[in-house]
């Protein structure tokens, strides 16, 4: 098994990586991904049989800003109202 290098490797500019986001939402039908890496626009996220919710984003090193949005099953918002869930970061 070869080790693992000591520092990181460098990345080139603009290169992009295959970024993971996931939710757990498991009462919610509909979960979208919101960010600044598309201009805000809604990207729908696929429901597993595991209660998250996830999709996978080619994104370009650097720093990027993001929300969740869903239709709320909760008892403290009115039912089916949409909520956004900010970046905590």
């Amino acid at each position: 098994m070869k080790a693992l290098p000591k520092t990181p490797v460098p990345v080139a500019d603009n290169a992009t990586a295959l970024i993971a986001f996931q939710l757990l939402a498991p009462n919610n039908a509909t979960v979208m991904l919101m960010g600044s890496f598309n201009a805000w626009q809604e990207l729908p996220m696929a429901k597993g049989a595991d209660g998250y919710f996830r999709v996978t984003v080619p994104l370009v090193d650097g720093a990027h800003q993001y929300k969740f949005r869903l239709q709320s099953q909760s008892w403290f918002f009115t039912p089916g109202e949409w909520v956004e869930i900010t970046d905590p970061y």
